[in-house]
């Protein structure tokens, strides 16, 4: 979507009343379904509240089952956006006159949000007595609670619920200013390791729990598999085919098997290194690994309001910190699981057994914000105080929050952020310190540095540097030309190619996109929408002008269109026969494998042949 009609939208979104007139003006200029999508997601996901006579006007107007605008795309944004859950749609949409055939849908939505109101009200109601708490008592009752639940299941996906839980319990409890006494906390956390938890507070952690299993379960499947459907009266909800979601699962092997090739290439190079430069401070496979990465990924450096520290070195700090926690926490108490019966009976024979080497070990990790600059730049540290500062900084998350808590849109997440600060003392839950390898991690926070204001150069750059390590990997293989062609190679209104490849018969057009990961089907639909349709729309308007008679390029009728991005998410066809691939699944088809012909490595890449042998 381009500028000009983006701006158009705007200023539609703006105004007060519904213009009949304006919305068939702007329906003709939104010439397509994909287009016509985009819109109902903008209006839908805007922060900014449309006007109640426009808002009204136009959900009647675009739920009239037209050609233009058929209710199954309304229905289909509704889900996809969780319009449904908003106050300010909700009330509204359960009222529309849809088509008899999308009344259960309506139901449905009445049905979650009814659910998920019920359980918020019981966090909501749980929260009020914990507020009066010391903030001490809280967050050692919580950390306590946090390992009994995942000593009662250990799988790695209660891991991941309990990581949910706990940032949503950071973004909703950090709302205003607290008090707190590392000595106190200290005292607080042995004895929520000697007693039993307080009704009050476990009453809030379970409500949590309940409320995120729900909203992260069916409020969200439904949203964004459309095999998962109300029956007619809206009540009940079942699969009419359960592949999509499988499939959504299934994909995760890819982030494994990229992490699984760069280990390998991180272990030679280690391998390497100690031969070269042997001494006392060689550099791991670990390390190596996520060096490799990094290096792909032209992500030199996290940048964080105005200052910057190198990637690679706030990796290694990070990475230190989890094989720390796995040695000193995670591995003795996994140790002692088969000869205890409760969470508590292990870590005090684990505590016990540290005290006796000198050594303290907690389910909580936490020290002042001077402790831990110094722990990254004291003696043995490989930083300067400054860098140590930054990076403290980057990865701590502060109260309180400026903006309104918002149960839908929170702003915290500890696999990225790691600590919170409360008065100069920085912690986390040990578990989840131990069980973050910093791979992806390191990477997507560096990315979110590059997209802050005042970045915008240095995302450009190391955009294009990034684009130049693609163009090296074809030009390696030397059955194929490569070129990144000029920003105004197409003129301004015939869309982008960003790498032009060619085997003198075959031409492969690509837009290479570094988008950050996104785990959950919110987030990768979110990216469907912004970076995946952006680059699909370039390059549609790329071939319909090379594929005419122009005097750019004489396009070869063997050709095909790739968006190439970072993100693991929506592989595969996009729209217009143009694909989606990921660039580390392409950057490793090259490396590892020799191709004679673009048609080939095409071949190769859609069908997924770098990662049959991982696939599960």
């Amino acid at each position: 979507m381009d500028k000009q009609l983006t701006s158009q939208i705007t200023s539609f979104l703006e105004g007060s009343n519904f213009d009949l007139v304006k919305f068939q003006s702007l329906t003709d200029v939104l010439h397509s379904e994909h287009l016509r999508e985009q819109f109902l997601y903008k209006m839908f996901t805007r922060r900014e509240l449309v006007a109640p006579l426009l808002q009204e006007g136009l959900l009647y107007a675009l739920t009239r089952d037209t050609p233009d605008w058929p209710a199954a795309s309304f229905v289909k944004l509704v889900r996809r956006t969780q319009s449904f859950l908003r106050e300010e749609f909700a009330e509204e949409l359960s009222r529309l006159p849809l088509p008899e055939k999308w009344r259960n849908h309506q139901l449905g939505w009445r049905k979650i949000r009814q659910h998920e109101n019920k359980l918020w009200k019981v966090v909501e109601d749980a929260l009020i007595p914990v507020k009066q708490l010391a903030t001490e008592i809280v967050l050692a009752q919580f950390t306590c609670w946090l390992e009994e639940q995942r000593w009662d299941n250990p799988e790695d996906k209660n891991v991941q619920h309990l990581a949910g839980v706990y940032s949503f319990f950071v973004s909703l409890y950090l709302d205003r200013k607290l008090k707190l006494n590392a000595q106190v906390l200290e005292e607080e956390l042995l004895a929520a390791l000697s007693n039993n938890l307080s009704q009050g507070c476990s009453n809030l952690f379970e409500a949590i729990s309940a409320h995120q299993r729900y909203y992260g379960g069916r409020a969200t499947i439904y949203a964004y598999d459309d095999n998962f459907s109300p029956n007619e009266d809206g009540i009940d909800f079942g699969y009419s085919d359960e592949k999509v979601l499988q499939k959504w699962r299934d994909q995760g092997f890819r982030y494994e098997a990229v992490k699984s090739l760069y280990r390998d290439a991180g272990e030679q190079l280690a391998v390497g290194l100690r031969i070269k430069h042997p001494g006392p401070h060689v550099i791991s496979a670990a390390e190596c690994q996520g060096r490799l990465f990094l290096e792909d990924c032209c992500l030199d450096d996290i940048h964080y309001h105005g200052k910057q520290v190198h990637s690679f070195a706030a990796f290694r700090e990070l990475r230190a910190y989890a094989e720390n926690g796995e040695s000193r926490y995670e591995l003795p108490l996994e140790e002692e699981r088969s000869k205890s019966k409760t969470y508590k009976e292990a870590i005090l024979k684990v505590g016990m057994k540290a005290a006796e080497r000198g050594i303290s070990v907690l389910p909580l990790t936490f020290r002042t914000k001077d402790e831990q600059i110094e722990l990254y730049s004291g003696d043995g540290g490989q930083l300067s105080k400054e860098e140590a500062t930054v990076i403290t900084d980057i990865f701590s998350f502060r109260s309180p929050q400026k903006k309104e808590f918002d149960r839908f849109f929170t702003n915290y997440d500890v696999w990225l952020t790691p600590f919170i600060e409360i008065e100069g003392v920085q912690l986390c839950p040990t578990m989840f310190l131990a069980k973050n390898d910093w791979f992806y991690a390191t990477a997507q926070v560096a990315m979110n540095g590059y997209h802050q204001r005042g970045n915008r150069e240095a995302l450009r750059n190391t955009a294009l540097a990034m684009e130049g390590v693609l163009k090296s990997c074809f030009l390696e293989n030397s059955s194929f030309t490569a070129s990144i062609p000029d920003q105004q190679w197409l003129g301004n209104e015939n869309g982008d190619v960003d790498i032009l490849v060619s085997d003198g018969e075959t031409d492969l057009l690509i837009q290479l996109k570094r988008t950050k990961f996104r785990p959950t089907l919110k987030e990768a639909y979110d990216e469907s929408m912004q970076s995946d349709a952006k680059a699909s729309d370039q390059l549609t308007k790329a071939l319909s002008f090379l594929r005419e008679e122009n005097e750019v390029y004489s396009l070869r009728g063997n050709h095909a269109a790739w968006v190439v991005s970072t993100s693991f998410e929506g592989l595969g066809l996009l729209q217009s026969g143009i694909r989606k691939v990921n660039y580390y699944e392409l950057l490793w088809s090259l490396r590892d494998n020799r191709f004679d012909t673009l048609r080939e490595l095409i071949a190769f890449v859609e069908n997924d042949g770098l990662f049959q042998k991982y696939k599960p």
